[in-house]
C-alpha cells in the first residue's frame, strides 16, 4: 500500500476504535441497529478541533460546526449534569469502511499493541498475541527500516509510520510498546492486551512506560490538561510536538518505515516449500482469529492448531539443520514462522489456562 492510500485509508479506520476520559482520548460511539457512527464529547468545540486536525482540514470546522448536536435526554442530563455532543461520521467513511467498523467492534483481548502495528501494515494478516521477540525480529528484518533521528534534517515522519518504545538497561533492549504515527498531532495504539483501541498524542503514547524522563512525561501531561481545560489548544499541540521533536533525538523511541510482507516477497524468490509453510500457519493464524473471535476455542480446536504448530515447527528445524544450505529468502521466512509459532502457542496456553480457572470456579 502506497503512502497516499494509506493516507486516506488510516483515518476512517481509527474513528472507530477510541476511549475517553483523557486527553486526546476520543470517545466514538456505534449504534449498529442504525448503522451510524458518532464522535462525542461534552463540547463542540473540543470534537471539532480535533477532528478538523485528524483530517488535517483545519478549515473544515465551520462545515463540522453545523453538524454538531446535543443528544441528551432530560433524564441524562440530571444524573450527569452535562450535556453531551456528537457529530455524525457515518458520511464521512468509505462504504467498505463503515462495514468493517460496524461488524469489528470487538476491542479483542488477545491483541496487543505490537499485533497491532504489525497487522495495520499488513506483515502480520490476522489479529491475536504477538510477542515482544517476534516483534523485535520483524522490525529490524528487511521489511522495515529505521527511521535516523541522529541526522540533520531529521527522515521526516509519514502516516503509517510505527513508533517503537524500548528501555535499555546495560546490553538489554526491553520492548516496551508501539503504536501507528499519523501526524505531528495524533498516533493510534492499542495499549496492551485488555486495552481499547485509542488515538492519543505523542505523549500520551509514552505516559506509563518505563524511561528516563517518566516524570518528564507525566509533567507534560499535566500540563496539557491546565490548557485544555482553558481551551488553549494550541499550547496542548505544542507541547505534544516539543516532546515529539525532543526525545526522538533522544532516542527515548524510535520510528520504523515497514512494507506488507506480500509487497517484499514481490522482490523474492523463495522456495515452494517455505512458501507452503507460510500459507499453512497464515491459515492457522485465521482459524485462531476467528475461533477467538466467536468464542469457540476449546481443549480440541487448542490441541488441534498446537498440533499443527509442532508439526511446522519440527519441519523449519529439520531443513534448518544445515544453514549453509538454506536460500537466504528461506531464513527469513522460516524465522519469522518460528517466531510466530512462540506468539500464538502464548496465546493458546493463555486461553487453556483461563478455561481452567473458570472450570475449576464452576
Amino acid at each position: 500500500m502506497n503512502i497516499m492510500r494509506l493516507f486516506l485509508f488510516i483515518h476512517p479506520f481509527l474513528l472507530l476504535f477510541i476511549s475517553a476520559n483523557a486527553y486526546c482520548y476520543l470517545n466514538v460511539e456505534i449504534n449498529k441497529e442504525s448503522g451510524r457512527i458518532y464522535m462525542q464529547d461534552e463540547s463542540c468545540e473540543l470534537i471539532i478541533y480535533h477532528l478538523s486536525k485528524l483530517i488535517n482540514n483545519e478549515d473544515a470546522s465551520n462545515t463540522l460546526k453545523k453538524t454538531c448536536s446535543s443528544f441528551n435526554d432530560k433524564k441524562s442530563v440530571k444524573e450527569s449534569g452535562k450535556l453531551i455532543y456528537q457529530i455524525d461520521l457515518t458520511n464521512l467513511l468509505s462504504k467498505d469502511i463503515r462495514e468493517l467498523l460496524l461488524e469489528n467492534n470487538d476491542p479483542r483481548r488477545s491483541l496487543n499493541c505490537w499485533n497491532a502495528v504489525l497487522y495495520f501494515n499488513k506483515i502480520i494478516k490476522s489479529i491475536h498475541y504477538t510477542d515482544g521477540e517476534e516483534f523485535s525480529y520483524i522490525i529490524n528484518s528487511p521489511l522495515c527500516k529505521e527511521l535516523d533521528a541522529n541526522k540533520e534534517p531529521l527522515d521526516p515522519l509519514l502516516p503509517g509510520d510505527i513508533g517503537v518504545v524500548a528501555y535499555q538497561s546495560g546490553r538489554k533492549i526491553e520492548q516496551q510498546h508501539a503504536f501507528i504515527y499519523l501526524n505531528d498531532d495524533f498516533v493510534f495504539q492499542k495499549d496492551g492486551p485488555e486495552g481499547k483501541w485509542e488515538l492519543t498524542d505523542i505523549v500520551g503514547a509514552l505516559l506509563g512506560y518505563k524511561s528516563k524522563v517518566a516524570g518528564a512525561i507525566s509533567g507534560a501531561r499535566e500540563k496539557q490538561k491546565k490548557d485544555e481545560k482553558k481551551l488553549d489548544m494550541k499550547k496542548v499541540s505544542e507541547i505534544n510536538r516539543d516532546t515529539l521533536n525532543k526525545y526522538r533525538v533522544q532516542s527515548l523511541f524510535n520510528f520504523y518505515r515497514c512494507i506488507s510482507l506480500d509487497e517484499y516477497l514481490k522482490t523474492k524468490k523463495p522456495s515452494k516449500e517455505a512458501m507452503t509453510l507460510l500459507e499453512t500457519i497464515e491459515k492457522e493464524e485465521c482459524a485462531l482469529n476467528k475461533l477467538a473471535k466467536t468464542n469457540m476455542l476449546n481443549e480440541h480446536s487448542i490441541k488441534q492448531i498446537q498440533k499443527i504448530l509442532t508439526i511446522v515447527n519440527a519441519i523449519i528445524e529439520k531443513f534448518s539443520e544445515n544453514q549453509n544450505k538454506l536460500k537466504e529468502d528461506d531464513k527469513l521466512i522460516y524465522e519469522m514462522i518460528l517466531k510466530r509459532i512462540t506468539s500464538m502457542n502464548l496465546e493458546l496456553e493463555a486461553v487453556a489456562k483461563s478455561a481452567t480457572i473458570k472450570e475449576n470456579k464452576n
